[in-house]
């Protein structure tokens, strides 16, 4: 969880307010507590990317006291703002059941809205469920669209699972088996740093010599 936790805080989009951005710097200064005082400030302004990054300090215990109750309602409050990315990992907490009861039916439609506003990891969780019909209808075609949206906005997951889609033959599963498309796929999320796909495109592309 905590690797996810900072990729999202990795992401974080640059708001022009005094009180976030000294947040910011005070976290990369890893001066948290800092960090945490000024994303507070700005959550109480209604600043929906502080509210964000707040609770993920209380996730990893960073400058405050770990807190999942408190993590689950900065990132309700965020996602009701309209900020995608937590929507994203309140849908995580959901599936997780961290704070919160499991609900992965919750999960989903979190990871649905996210999508929905340009948030790619989310993209990618909700191609998993439905490729794997986790507590939703299993759905390959759902699922192959989901790693392509996420894909073209950039994330390396994304590429990788529909190669792996167009790679594996699934019956029934309305997705034709197409290497050249899988190659594809292989090689752009290995030219986007997933070096588990660069083994699989280096075959792919030996076979097709």
């Amino acid at each position: 969880m905590k690797k996810l936790v900072l990729i999202y805080i990795a992401s974080a989009v640059l708001v022009f307010c005094k009180d976030y951005e000294n947040g910011l710097k005070a976290y990369e200064d890893r001066d948290y507590k800092s960090a945490a005082i000024s994303f507070q400030k700005e959550c109480d302004k209604g600043n929906m990317s502080s509210c964000y990054t707040l609770g993920n300090l209380y996730v990893l215990s960073q400058g405050v006291k770990q807190d999942y109750k408190k993590a689950v309602k900065l990132f309700q409050k965020a996602c009701d703002g309209g900020e995608a990315k937590a929507c994203g990992y309140l849908g995580v907490m959901y599936e997780n059941g961290n704070a919160v009861e499991q609900n992965r039916q919750m999960a989903a439609k979190l990871y649905e809205k996210a999508c929905e506003k340009g948030h790619y990891i989310s993209c990618s969780e909700l191609g998993i469920m439905y490729a794997n019909g986790n507590f939703i209808p299993k759905d390959y075609y759902k699922a192959t669209e989901l790693f392509k949206k996420a894909c073209e906005m950039g994330e390396a997951n994304g590429c990788n699972y529909i190669a792996l889609m167009y790679f594996i033959y699934l019956e029934k599963s309305g997705i034709e088996q197409d290497v050249v498309k899988a190659k594809h796929y292989f090689c752009h999320a290995c030219e986007m740093g997933f070096e588990d796909a660069c083994e699989s495109c280096g075959l792919l592309n030996q076979k097709q010599e």
